[in-house]
């Protein structure tokens, strides 16, 4: 899970899950880690983990396919 400050529509700030990724154990473990810096997530993860969601106040910004694994 990677953390993040949000602002509502009444200018209150909360922090949230920004990016939450969940998998099993041994999907885990197939992946090199390091190796996945600086590239998407969306494509990486959307597939294989059993949650992989996105901050509604990220996905109103941007497009989820420009969020870099570092």
């Amino acid at each position: 899970m990677r953390e993040g400050t949000f602002t509502d529509s009444y200018g209150k700030d909360s922090t949230n899950n920004a990016v939450v990724i969940i998998m099993n154990k041994d999907e885990f473990e197939k992946y090199n880690w390091q190796g996945l810096t600086g590239r998407p997530i969306l494509e990486q993860f959307e597939s294989s983990c059993e949650t992989f969601s996105i901050h509604p106040g990220i996905q109103k910004e941007i497009d989820p396919k420009d969020i870099i694994f570092y």
